[in-house]
């Protein structure tokens, strides 16, 4: 397995980050785009930042090649363009902090960073198991999780809903998909969020070492899980893939495995974290999903339009083409801020408004578009649902009982301790 870096590999990569910092403040105080977007997506409100953006015009050029757009029609458009794509892999070695060349990293080896055709011959592996007409067959058992979880919370006068309900209910779902064995649970949602925080990029030598640390355990332990099921296959996804009649490299079991394991519960998590959070900020709306328990499917959809668990995703230009009045030229990057496409007025009403009666909330880009829209968009809606249903009628009265801590990645919006109190009738 991998080897620990050595401490000149710490000292070049402490180097490296104190120059990105430095570099990023200098921007930040000339007010470059690129820098305030890192620092507000952190924020608890980062979405005035991206009207700034967006009134500066539906392309805006940026920093080091890239262009920034929360423009819902152009990231509808390019998203769906073959013109784009995800940028090649580097050739000098694996990105700082990621796992070294003897392991597999769930996200930077996975297929949904890949381009056609090694994207469309592995997704077409495991888009079966995800469609919506195949999930409902898991909602018996999702809605049985979310009893079990609620139980548990019964007659608790406090909690934090990330530990106890948004973290578990996910996980325990995308375990029984993947036939792994649940007793281990207790390092699932460390590891997630450990990848997660890091998606965007590594910010110090510790946390280097703790996602090395992680991407090893995440490949000790479905290595294990792999030759298990060669030996003792059972009906889960993953004696399907060892199944396959189009056999699979070792290395893409292990990465496909690790990817829906990984993002099969982390953009669950931050749904269900920004949409409670969201209706305790607007009780209105809360009182009508109290009423009206039936419109927890209009409240999933808005949730992920008003407050979207992923904020922005990129592309790299392929072949040169204008978009947007700007020439995109090979090689260029294109951020798109989701977050802000989905507030977009030429497409919402009140696009700064929560409101989980909104007619068109389904036009959002959570998920982006194209060939790579979010394999587990349906599974999410379908957890969505049965969670917020669950807590609205087991739990009507809940409250803030403090502050908010927020994860720490530019990338994944959520809370990452969110904790409540039960308020009791008088």
């Amino acid at each position: 397995m991998a080897q620990r870096p050595s401490l000149l590999d710490d000292a070049k990569l402490a180097a490296n980050l104190n120059l990105t910092r430095l570099a990023l403040w200098r921007l930040r105080r000339r007010g470059d785009l690129i820098a305030r977007l890192e620092s507000a997506t952190k924020s608890d409100d980062p979405y005035p930042l991206y009207e700034v953006v967006r009134r500066q015009g539906i392309l805006t050029p940026g920093k080091f090649g890239i262009a920034i757009s929360a423009s819902h029609a152009l990231a509808s458009q390019l998203l769906r363009s073959p013109a784009m794509g995800h940028g090649a892999r580097q050739q000098d070695g694996p990105p700082p902090g990621a796992a070294r060349e003897d392991t597999v990293h769930p996200i930077h080896d996975a297929f949904i960073v890949m381009n056609p055709p090694d994207h469309t011959r592995l997704r077409r592996l495991v888009s079966g198991a995800f469609t919506p007409r195949g999930l409902e067959r898991l909602r018996p058992s999702i809605q049985r999780i979310s009893d079990r979880l609620l139980d548990r919370l019964d007659g608790r006068s406090g909690f934090d809903l990330v530990d106890s309900y948004a973290a578990p209910l996910p996980i325990q779902v995308i375990c029984e998909l993947l036939g792994v064995p649940y007793a281990e649970r207790s390092q699932f949602a460390r590891w997630g969020a450990t990848v997660g925080a890091t998606i965007d990029r590594v910010t110090s030598v510790r946390q280097a070492h703790q996602l090395d640390r992680t991407v090893v355990e995440l490949n000790r332990f479905f290595g294990d899980l792999i030759e298990l099921r060669r030996r003792e296959p059972g009906e889960d996804l993953l004696s399907q893939l060892l199944l396959a009649e189009e056999p699979l490299e070792p290395r893409d079991v292990m990465a496909t495995c690790l990817l829906l394991f990984v993002a099969g519960f982390e953009t669950t998590v931050n749904l269900i974290g920004n949409g409670v959070l969201a209706l305790l900020r607007h009780p209105e709306q809360l009182e009508r999903v109290r009423e009206r328990p039936e419109l927890a499917p209009d409240l999933v959809e808005e949730v992920l339009r008003f407050d979207a668990p992923v904020q922005r995703t990129g592309r790299t230009v392929f072949t040169e083409f204008e978009a947007g009045g700007t020439v995109l030229r090979e090689g260029q990057i294109v951020l798109f801020l989701l977050g802000g496409a989905n507030r977009d007025p030429e497409v919402f009403e009140r696009p700064r408004e929560f409101d989980v009666g909104r007619p068109n909330a389904r036009e959002h880009l959570a998920f982006a578009a194209g060939i790579h829209y979010c394999l587990g968009a349906a599974l999410a809606r379908l957890e969505g649902e049965v969670a917020f249903r669950g807590l609205v009628e087991r739990l009507p009265r809940l409250e803030l009982a403090g502050p908010v801590r927020r994860r720490p990645s530019q990338i994944i919006r959520g809370p990452l301790h969110l904790p409540l109190r039960v308020r009791r009738r008088p």
